[in-house]
């Protein structure tokens, strides 16, 4: 009895690379913006209810503004 299952496709490589999905510098670096603007802020809260030195707080709220002020100012010139 010969095997009948299924062939494994075969696609030129030209159809493949048209195929993948193009990730732009742009979105990837505004997905890594917000993982760090909802990491320091989740860092700050714990902070709070860990009772952790002002120094940390500082530097946690440091890293939420400049990363949120970065996300503001790539949305405003994106509107232009």
């Amino acid at each position: 009895m010969t095997n009948t299952g299924p062939r494994p496709v075969t696609v030129p490589d030209d159809a493949q690379t048209a195929a993948a999905p193009s990730v732009s510098r742009g979105q990837v670096l505004r997905s890594l913006l917000w993982t760090l603007l909802v990491i320091s802020a989740v860092a700050n809260t714990l902070a709070s209810f860990a009772g952790a030195d002002t120094g940390v707080h500082l530097v946690c709220g440091a890293v939420t503004a400049v990363t949120g002020g970065l996300l503001i100012a790539r949305r405003l010139r994106q509107s232009r």
